[in-house]
């Protein structure tokens, strides 16, 4: 029977670093930030909550995916460009952006490779880009104060991912 392992690492250092350590004493100013979230909260118990949360998102997958279909270009990067600068974009949520078109380039880090282009349509919304940027989006929510770094998303108040899209307007 074969076994991953591929969690054992992380699990491993947290148990070394601080195996009974409370988040509060590791991290405490992510303590104090969120207070609600992090409470009795050991650093083992959350790094295993993390990893169980990228395992049942089937994030790595979906990473996968999302390098491995191309996405359909639909104009010039120095079209999407132009429109970007004339304000012909709109800032759109992830939820909202199926069949829309990029006008920037997205770039999440790790592993600082572009998922989408300017000019290139982000495809379906069940689609792998769109899925793996609404599990980092579902990721950050469930853990706040570990925000992914994503180029070309902005996040409004309540954390949504919004990104600009060229919009239908003429010029």
């Amino acid at each position: 029977m074969h076994h991953d392992r591929s969690h054992q690492p992380r699990q491993l250092a947290c148990t070394l670093i601080w195996p009974k350590s409370g988040v509060s004493e590791a991290i405490p100013d992510l303590a104090a930030a969120y207070p609600d979230r992090y409470a009795g909260l050991t650093v083992r118990e959350l790094c295993d909550q993390m990893h169980a949360e990228i395992l049942a998102r089937g994030t790595i997958e979906l990473l996968d995916r999302a390098f491995g279909d191309l996405p359909e270009p639909v104009t010039t990067p120095a079209e999407a460009y132009r429109r970007l600068v004339r304000g012909r974009t709109e800032k759109v949520r992830i939820t909202d952006m199926a069949g829309r078109v990029s006008a920037v380039m997205v770039v999440p880090y790790p592993p600082g490779i572009p998922v989408l282009m300017p000019g290139e349509r982000a495809g379906a919304a069940d689609g792998p880009i769109l899925q793996y940027l609404l599990a980092l989006q579902e990721l950050d929510a469930k853990f706040p104060g570990f925000a992914h770094d994503i180029h070309g998303v902005d996040r409004d108040q309540h954390g949504t991912f919004r990104i600009e899209c060229l919009t239908s307007e003429p010029d």
